[in-house]
């Protein structure tokens, strides 16, 4: 009863949770408006961080079968980022000028769709709509915990976390030989274990203060905005990893001070948009920088007044896109699988 009952108060954290989500997309939306104090990258730690948590809570909550839980989470985020994927190949093709280092080669195509990570044209793995290439470790992270509950139902956390630390040990041995030892030798693929750690912490019960949760959160969100800002040399996961384990653990204590209103409603909604948000900001935060300032002679990206203007753009085109295309087409998918 006592697990259950935890089990219950950390279902009821979604408020506080959504809410760090629209704070982690501005954050990263706000990184690539490029300002001359610039930081923001982090927004994607928090989300690594997140994703363990809400991983290890659904795992822990529901206990689905690897099958369910891979149709589940493939489903979620498959429809939107395969359709901007796809739109921003044709767009590659009608109008390569447009583009950088995105080309419109179909054998690319094939390996961003199925999450193969790959050399893009500028030499860096990314894939054909390029903030995919966070996506690709989360399947990843998907895979380790199906295959962890295959071979160890009573303990998919700890045989999941252990499959991801051993991924990235053996490819940090190895080298930047290949794309896939790169790709796995990013200290941000430990983040996801540390999301599993942080579930379990949260499950005890202990309470902090409300005050000192929300210096916890101001401290560690400001830490990470200033190592960035500032160019800190040190450890990734000191810099940003255990400051957004802060963050999270912080946030999820704030919960219970959390009172429908809103403006608690808008973040939430900002916060179910965030996967929108994320996969389509950068072409919004493009258009307030080379096209918009066409239109008006008076608009700058980099002054307070755009960046405020291009974030709040972004942040309703993700709105949107949430709304118009992303849910129905998750509903579409899942329909389509029997989910």
């Amino acid at each position: 009863m006592a697990q259950q009952a935890a089990d219950t108060q950390i279902r009821g954290t979604i408020h506080s949770i959504q809410m760090l989500r629209a704070v982690a997309a501005a954050s990263v939306v706000y990184f690539h408006i490029s300002n001359p104090v610039k930081f923001g990258s982090f927004g994607v730690d928090v989300f690594f961080v997140l994703s363990g948590f809400v991983i290890a809570m659904v795992i822990g909550t529901t206990r689905p079968s690897a099958a369910t839980f891979m149709r589940d989470r493939l489903t979620r985020i498959i429809p939107l980022y395969w359709i901007l994927s796809c739109l921003v190949f044709a767009a590659a093709f009608v109008a390569p000028y447009l583009f950088n280092s995105t080309t419109a080669d179909l054998g690319n195509l094939v390996k961003s769709l199925l999450f193969v990570p790959y050399y893009k044209e500028n030499g860096l793995l990314y894939p054909i709509l390029f903030v995919g290439w966070s996506l690709n470790y989360e399947i990843v992270f998907y895979l380790a915990m199906a295959l962890s509950l295959v071979l160890a139902r009573a303990h998919p956390f700890l045989v999941g976390g252990t499959i991801v630390l051993v991924l990235f040990g053996a490819a940090r041995a190895i080298g930047p030989v290949t794309a896939m030892t790169e790709f796995l030798s990013n200290e941000r693929v430990v983040e996801f274990a540390m999301g599993l750690a942080v579930w379990h912490v949260t499950r005890k019960r202990f309470t902090v203060p409300g005050p000192l949760a929300a210096a916890g959160c101001a401290a560690s969100y400001g830490l990470m905005a200033f190592f960035e800002a500032a160019r800190v040399d040190a450890p990734w996961l000191i810099l940003y990893g255990l400051p957004s384990v802060v963050l999270l653990i912080c946030t999820v204590q704030l919960d219970r001070y959390v009172r429908n209103g809103r403006v608690v409603r808008v973040l939430t909604h900002l916060g179910n948009a965030s996967y929108a948000t994320y996969l389509s900001h950068p072409y919004v935060v493009e258009l307030a920088r080379k096209v918009a300032p066409r239109l008006s002679d008076t608009f700058t990206i980099n002054t307070v007044a755009g960046t405020v203007i291009t974030l709040a753009a972004a942040l309703s085109v993700g709105s949107i896109l949430y709304v118009v295309l992303d849910k129905p087409a998750v509903r579409l998918a899942r329909r389509l699988v029997g989910s």
